[in-house]
């Protein structure tokens, strides 16, 4: 980890949609996906060892509001995603494609919410 990091290189990999796409979930400016976090100015936030780490073990932490919620319905339809609205009636998630899923509370069972710790990426990398 003592090595130079090239942004360009960075840039190519973050935007690459058949490699690692990290693109179709996280944004950086206005370029990407709601799915996961905005990563615009992350480097102010996080150390280089803490974003390495970050990257390679990406269910380590999970924040707040990008854990993966899987809803069952009563017809047995399992929808999985990131839980985006909620009102009294209903429940809006998009999942790891970007498409947005409007669950109906009633017509899912009684405890519509399950929350996971792991993510669409953890897949690639863990």
């Amino acid at each position: 980890m003592n090595e130079k990091g090239d942004s360009q290189r960075g840039r190519q990999i973050f935007f690459d949609a058949k490699g690692s796409a990290c693109v179709k979930c996280h944004r950086i400016g206005k370029e990407g996906g709601e799915v996961g976090p905005d990563l615009s100015g992350i480097g102010l936030k996080y150390n280089r060892n803490q974003l390495i780490e970050n990257v390679l073990y990406p269910s380590k932490q999970i924040l707040d509001g990008y854990e993966v919620t899987v809803i069952e319905t009563k017809a047995g339809l399992s929808i999985n995603g990131i839980v985006r609205a909620e009102s009294g009636d209903e429940l809006t998630l998009i999942d790891a494609e970007g498409k947005k899923h409007t669950v109906k509370k009633k017509t899912s069972k009684p405890a519509p919410k399950v929350r996971s710790r792991s993510c669409p990426m953890a897949s690639k990398w863990d």
